[in-house]
């Protein structure tokens, strides 16, 4: 069938018009030149924050009383929230984890509102809170994205770390990294919480008839700052207010807590010692080499490129150490923008390599001046995509990149197609203007139609709900975008250069090679023979055509079955717990003979901890769900390169199991998918806790009987020891005590009471109220610790009950509400 017009028409727009042409060119490509250095460049692609995080403490609390005072009072008022899809609580000893997770229909646009409601239903919950409980923490910035850098305080000399100078350092660097433009977070991690500790004596406490509630409740009356009301004269109005809020400690030590028989004022630095000092134990504490360390992380806002923000940060950086003294060391403990850089440059390197063997291919089948044209429309197609991409608000990073690569084959087929049609309609002795406008009759709209099927082919990745739709969407829609660009600009701006540039062989011979292409006379005769073959026998074409799929089937079993791969990096990360009865400083010292074992390699390069709370995630499917946890400790190691990390982790997952049998370590390298905490994992749901307690042991040491798992744990594990006071109720009330009386009066004294705080300039110190760490630290102290009663008499603990060692419930916890 013949399709060249019958008539004359008028050409085609940009035959028509040349320079309309060429000015559509330029745009394109400048345009994609200013949309290069617009795009913001990141690792991953940001997922929509659908996991917040409620953390709410009840100091001294066992994990029984946690979940039933706490956890199941937030579940309850969660549960009415239809935007939540799950709802999963670690209740241990003192603290309350609950983990939120949000319906995929939640967008950026939309968390926010439902945040908005979990705030309030978080303070509906907290009116049924204990007194002692604080208020619940939501925090909605532990989502799947990493920190873009951290940077660490370290003390390099032998003498003692000064943690007040690291402290202000760090919190110095955190509000210059937070002025940066482009800065979403700062978080500091490993840094001491600093105090005004007033340290009574027992004995003079009982001597005086006071207890720390008593001293806190008189510090508080004593720092006076609220308004004393306003004197109203006639031109001016000047407020009252009365001068004695702590400023130093001789002021607090100047308080007086009672008058003595003589008329003379008890004060508090008569009964107690006062000093500045930091909170003892810790939440958590920094490692860096072996050394005391502050970290700082900061996270780049969606929306920037991270290497201009990076390069800002650098400046910074300089001018922090010119600034810094002698012994100071500030490091560089993670740099998200190298991994971005070197990722985005291997794949462009292989966008274009994929891009030069294409111009190759097809220089040599259809000579130099179609394949000119042809290769045209890659840095057209590849300019009129980032255009797109910026204009949706997107990113370059590895999966848009990666989308690009994937389209690499399938965008060049409209080009060929066009320009081939075009050669062979002139070649039929017709005008440029009639050559285009009969390739495109024929050819637009089964053009369209492929294009069309591709895109559909695609469209289930675009469509994929949750965070699975938001990091692996952007291959869709990079894909999408790449071949419908093509097929836009096939049928415009390349079926134009073809018509105005093309030539048809000569005498419709190939006879010169770089001009005409290859002919393969003789492949093509073979492929025509083999071709009427089948046509003759369908069977056997259709045999010898499902051979090969069907035998990729049969050879499935002997591939390997890991869906998300772990990635080539430089560093692993080494979880450690132990078991939750554990000090900070017993977790410390195990995480520090662990690095050594570590540092028996060469190759590696670096050890960075945080010792009772998860180190800031530096990639983006790590969970940071370990907050005030004294026994656990985590760890990112350095490596010389990523086939040392590739050779170390399988090593060093069996040597530390066998070299540290009391702790639980996990050896991890990290790989693309959603976060998960084991390979496999079994859940078993039921009311009673002995009783999962009990199948929970069995299905873990069941578990151990296969020799390739290293490492079991059940997460409701037996009791964990703990000193129970058993007081004689009865002998209490008749001292006009209660028991929470009683666990109050215990706990202040242990883990102090707070009355007052100190502000220096800009920052507040709190007070707080114990007694002396030799005291806190022997049991049979506290059995004597003096009582106070209503009437103001003092009793020891010991008259009402006496101390018992006895195991509790380590930790419960709840898949998608209480069981």
């Amino acid at each position: 069938m013949d399709l060249k017009p019958t008539g004359r028409s008028r050409p085609p727009l940009f035959l028509r018009n040349a320079h309309l042409l060429y000015l559509t060119i330029t745009i394109i490509l400048f345009g994609g030149l200013i949309a290069f250095g617009q795009v913001p460049r990141i690792e991953d692609p940001r997922i929509t924050q659908r996991n917040p995080i409620v953390l709410t403490a009840l100091p001294g609390a066992s994990a029984e009383r946690v979940e039933a005072l706490i956890t199941e009072h937030i579940e309850d008022r969660l549960q009415e929230i239809p935007e939540i899809d799950e709802i999963n609580s670690t209740s241990r000893a003192g603290l309350s984890v609950v983990s939120i997770e949000l319906i995929d229909a939640i967008t950026t646009s939309s968390n926010e509102e439902v945040f908005s409601e979990i705030r309030d239903r978080l303070a509906d919950a907290a009116t049924e809170f204990p007194a002692s409980a604080s208020d619940p923490v939501f925090d909605d910035k532990r989502g799947a994205v990493a920190f873009t850098y951290i940077a660490a305080f370290s003390w390099e000399s032998n003498a003692e770390t000064q943690l007040g100078i690291l402290a202000r350092l760090s919190e110095d660097l955190a509000d210059g990294l937070r002025n940066i433009d482009g800065t979403e977070i700062v978080r500091i991690y490993g840094a001491p919480d600093e105090e005004i500790t007033v340290t009574p004596d027992p004995s003079a406490l009982a001597l005086h008839g006071l207890d720390p509630q008593s001293i806190a409740t008189a510090l508080e009356r004593a720092d006076s700052r609220s308004a004393a009301g306003t004197l109203r004269g006639e031109t001016a109005d000047i407020p009252f207010e009365v001068e004695g809020e702590f400023g130093s400690l001789g002021r607090i030590g100047s308080v007086p807590l009672i008058t003595d028989e003589n008329g003379e004022a008890v004060r508090l630095s008569d009964i107690a010692d006062i000093a500045r000092a930091w909170r003892e134990p810790p939440q958590e504490i920094g490692l860096s080499d072996d050394r005391r360390t502050i970290f700082v992380a900061a996270r780049i806002d969606d929306g920037e490129r991270v290497d201009v923000w990076r390069a800002e940060v650098q400046s910074l950086m300089d001018r922090y150490r010119d600034e810094l003294g002698p012994g100071i060391i500030l490091s560089e403990t993670f740099d998200q923008s190298h991994y971005t850089v070197e990722r985005l440059g291997d794949l462009g390197f292989n966008l274009l390599l994929g891009a030069i063997v294409v111009m190759l291919v097809v220089l040599a089948v259809m000579g130099w001046r179609s394949a000119l044209i042809v290769s045209s429309s890659l840095p057209l197609v590849g300019a009129t995509v980032l255009l797109l991409v910026m204009m949706m608000g997107g990113a370059l990073h590895q999966m848009s990149i990666f989308g690009m690569i994937i389209a690499l084959g399938l965008l060049i087929d409209n080009a060929i197609v066009i320009v081939d049609e075009t050669n062979q309609n002139l070649g039929k002795g017709m005008e440029a203007g009639e050559a285009m406008q009969a390739t495109l009759a024929h050819l637009a709209i089964p053009l369209f139609a492929s294009t069309l099927t591709t895109v559909i082919a695609f469209a289930p990745i675009v469509l994929l709900p949750g965070n699975a739709g938001d990091f692996v969407g952007w291959i869709g829609i990079s894909v999408i975008l790449a071949i419908a660009s093509s097929y836009v600009l096939a049928i415009t701006v390349i079926a134009a250069l073809a018509a105005q540039f093309g030539r048809p062989p000569e005498n419709g011979e190939r006879t010169d090679m770089l001009r005409d292409g290859v002919r393969g006379e003789q492949i093509a005769a073979t492929f025509g023979d083999w071709l009427r073959r089948a046509i003759r026998t369908p069977r056997i074409a259709f045999a010898i055509a499902f051979a090969a799929p069907v035998l990729g089937f049969l050879l499935t079993p002997t591939l390997g079955n890991q869906f998300f791969p772990p990635i080539d990096r430089d560093m692993f990360e080494v979880r450690v717990w132990m078991p939750q009865s554990t000090s900070l400083s017993a977790t410390r010292e195990t995480a520090r003979r662990i690095e050594g074992h570590l540092r028996e390699d060469q190759a590696v390069r670096g050890v960075d901890w945080l010792v009772g709370g998860s180190f800031p995630s530096v990639y983006y499917n790590q969970v940071m769900d370990q907050d005030a946890a004294s026994h656990f400790a985590h760890a990112i190691v350095s490596t010389a390169d990523s086939g040392e990390t590739a050779r170390l982790v399988p090593q060093l997952e069996r040597d530390l199991v066998y070299a540290f049998p009391e702790a639980r370590i996990v050896v991890r390298k990290f790989g693309q998918g959603p976060p998960v905490d084991a390979a496999v994992q079994f859940e078993l749901i039921g009311p009673s806790i002995a009783e999962l307690q009990q199948l929970g042991e069995v299905v873990r040491l069941g578990l151990t009987s296969d020799p390739d798992v290293l490492v079991t744990e059940a997460t409701l594990a037996p009791g964990e020891p703990k000193l129970w006071v058993d007081a004689d109720e009865d002998e209490a009330s008749a001292l006009g005590l209660t028991l929470d009386d009683v666990a109050r009066q215990i706990r202040n004294g242990l883990d102090g009471a707070m009355g007052g705080s100190i502000l220096e300039e800009i920052e507040e110190l709190p007070v707080r109220i114990r007694f002396e760490d030799d005291f806190r630290a022997d049991s049979a102290a506290i059995a004597t610790q003096n009582l106070i009663t209503p009437s103001g008499d003092f009793v020891p603990l010991s008259s009402i009950g006496g101390l018992r060692l006895a195991p509790e419930t380590a930790g419960i916890t709840h898949v998608d509400g209480p069981h």
